[in-house]
């Protein structure tokens, strides 16, 4: 997974953070999905807790069903269930402005309504962001709903970068670079010529997009 290959190679959240401002905002979010499912399954106080944590597209058909998920994304970035067969909905909001902060209207109010009255059986929200100020109003949400923001994530850094390697360790081996395999030639070769392109000064916007997810 190219997201994967993002984060393995920052050898920081911070260090994450700071590329993430130079990539398009569709992949902001995905890496971003992607770290705090890789959060949620690593820190202590979760891992725990949570017996699967899936993105979106991996919720298995018999949870979506269960759950009255609808099949495209509407707000809700995530599901967790818990060790006791109870199941969260997650949100992951990527803010390249960490000082900014969420807002009940713009920011939650379709992943609230999605998750506790258009889905069925979902006992906790869970909204994670990059920015650094929580709402407002954080009574209006509700003590169903709760907040991991850029702090929790800056924590990662901490005690020479343990809970960013922890995080990591659960991405797994990458594939070996050595196979030469058909599909990791094309890979290779495509990988290279982005890079060409991009130190010729002569790839468009979509190049730039896919030599990042090639990076």
């Amino acid at each position: 997974m190219r997201i994967d290959t993002l984060i393995r190679k920052s050898t920081s959240w911070s260090q994450l953070f700071t590329r993430l401002q130079s990539v398009q905002p569709k992949i902001k979010g995905d890496v971003f999905e992607r770290v705090v499912q890789l959060y949620l399954q690593t820190h202590p106080e979760y891992e725990t807790q949570l017996s699967s944590v899936w993105l979106l597209e991996e919720v298995p058909r018999r949870i979506r069903a269960m759950l009255n998920l609808p099949e495209l994304d509407e707000g809700i970035d995530l599901i967790a269930e818990t060790v006791d067969h109870k199941y969260w909905a997650i949100q992951a909001k990527f803010r390249s402005n960490r000082d900014s902060r969420l807002t009940n209207k713009a920011d939650l109010a379709t992943f609230t309504a999605l998750a506790f009255h258009t889905c069925d059986n979902i006992d906790y929200g869970l909204i994670c962001a990059t920015t650094s100020q929580p709402l407002k109003k954080v009574e209006l949400v509700g003590t169903n709903t709760g907040f991991r923001l850029f702090s929790d994530f800056s924590a990662l850094d901490d005690h020479d970068c343990a809970g960013w390697k922890r995080l990591k360790s659960a991405l797994g081996t990458p594939p070996s670079a050595t196979e030469e395999t058909p599909s990791n030639v094309a890979s290779k070769t495509c990988h290279q010529e982005c890079l060409y392109a991009l130190s010729r000064g002569q790839a468009g916007s979509w190049k730039d997009d896919h030599a990042v997810r090639h990076w």
